[in-house]
């Protein structure tokens, strides 16, 4: 869906990497793919779920259903649809299996930390099984100990994520559909001025833009066409007021 720097792979059948030049390309069962430093890959499922690759990653995708972390951070959104095929992501540390979620893990050979953004996760390790909700933060160190925390759906640890996020799609869409991509891909929440104006979203429609940008940048190119303005009062909500022109 979306490769942003260097991205590399490596099939079965490849004695060397080799880079992607851009989106569209089709990834199949056994390949390996890893990221350089300032770098990120944003993909689309079989199912249809989104699945992004921060900088410094390298998995292998072992089957449609299980990945295999060697190193780095990766996120799972899997739709509001509880529906979702169930996809399992190990690592040396543990494996994750998603319930309809958003969330993100990352390995390196000195820790393993699951951020639930939404939905729940279980995690599997040699000592146990624990399910996380969302808000929870999991760690689990070099000695097999499991910590647990709590962790904000919004802020700038989600930045990474919004970079690679894949843009709606149709050129022709309601206003109050943007409005759901950005609250689900910032974590933030859109709250309306007026009552009346939630529903005026739903019928003010938008034409497509080509142009590939981040939740907050479209929202503020899209809404420059309508006679809405937003402001973000606090670290966590989106107001949407008319602008009375």
């Amino acid at each position: 869906d979306l490769v942003a720097g260097t991205v590399e792979v490596k099939g079965t059948a490849d004695a060397t990497w080799r880079a992607i030049q851009g989106s569209g390309a089709a990834l199949t069962e056994g390949t390996r793919i890893r990221t350089a430093g300032k770098s990120g890959l944003g993909l689309r499922l079989a199912s249809g779920d989104s699945f992004r690759l921060n900088e410094q990653t390298e998995l292998l995708f072992e089957s449609s259903a299980q990945i295999h972390l060697l190193a780095g951070t990766v996120y799972l959104d899997s739709g509001s649809d509880d529906s979702a095929a169930e996809l399992e992501i190990r690592t040396p540390a543990g494996r994750v299996r998603h319930i309809g979620t958003q969330f993100e893990l990352k390995y390196t050979r000195e820790a393993l930390r699951l951020r639930i953004r939404e939905g729940q996760v279980v995690l599997s390790y040699p000592v146990g099984e624990v399910q996380a909700q969302q808000g929870d933060e999991l760690s689990i160190g070099r000695d097999g100990r499991l910590f647990m925390s709590t962790v904000d759906p919004y802020g700038s640890e989600w930045e990474w994520v919004q970079a690679l996020a894949p843009m709606p799609g149709g050129d022709r869409r309601s206003l109050a559909s943007l409005l759901n991509w950005v609250e689900r891909e910032t974590g933030r929440e859109v709250h309306f001025a007026r009552p009346d104006l939630e529903a005026r979203a739903a019928e003010t429609m938008l034409h497509g833009n080509s142009r590939r940008m981040v939740p907050m940048e479209a929202l503020s190119v899209m809404l420059e066409t309508t006679d809405f303005y937003y402001t973000v009062t606090g670290e966590n909500e989106i107001l949407i007021e008319e602008s009375g022109h």
